[in-house]
């Protein structure tokens, strides 16, 4: 074995859903964002390599169709993203957040989590977000595709490009009762990689390789 893959991990203590009670409210006071709003939040920085361009076109899409808002959550160079929002008629719509020290309230306050990575190794926020409760959508290209069953814990869009594919995953989640069943799975995904089974894993391979390299 050449090759040993070790994924993230999570801390269920501080990402879950009891969050929501908490902070969900409080963080949607501090952002303008009301209670009924249909809340997308995208967590990561370098706009260009996670796809946040396309992810505002596929807002763009649904906004005739649903109360949406779109917050964003990150370092980048947001001008050039909010001109596109205000091109699409969605600048309202399109919150920036900036850096953050208090994620684990932003991901109480959303009702899904959009990632269409152009490139993503893996991600701490694709495991953050699902043992928050939040269903999650994520692009073939995010190295933690290959632990999503499409349908059952999450969504994979296969054309992170695909403004309109965007939009339609985005869109299964408007039902309520198949969004709560990707959550509810997503949240037992990601307790499959707590921080604990993390620290675990890498002692292991440590010892394992001392070990060999003393035989």
């Amino acid at each position: 074995r050449d090759i040993e893959v070790i994924y993230n991990g999570v801390d269920p203590g501080e990402f879950n859903p009891g969050n929501k009670n908490l902070y969900g409210s409080e963080v949607r006071k501090r952002y303008g964002i009301m209670e009924d709003d249909f809340l997308v939040l995208f967590v990561g920085s370098g706009f260009k390599r996670k796809g946040l361009e396309y992810l505002i076109k596929a807002v763009a899409l649904l906004a005739g169709r649903k109360k949406i808002k779109l917050l964003v959550a990150g370092g980048g160079r947001k001008s050039g993203y909010g001109a596109l929002a205000r091109r699409l008629k969605v600048g309202e719509s399109v919150i920036f957040a900036g850096n953050v020290n208090d994620a684990w309230k932003l991901y109480a306050s959303a009702d899904v989590f959009v990632l269409p990575s152009i490139y993503e190794p893996f991600g701490s926020s694709v495991l953050e977000a699902p043992a928050s409760g939040l269903p999650v959508i994520l692009s073939r290209e995010c190295g933690a595709s290959e632990i999503v069953k499409e349908g059952v814990n999450g969504l994979i869009i296969e054309d992170y490009k695909n403004a309109g594919e965007i939009a339609g995953k985005i869109e299964m989640t408007f039902d309520n009762e198949f969004s709560r069943g990707l959550a509810e799975k997503g949240r037992l995904l990601a307790g499959e990689y707590s921080a604990d089974k993390y620290v675990e894993k890498t002692i292991d391979l440590y010892e394992e390789i001392i070990n060999n390299e003393s035989i």
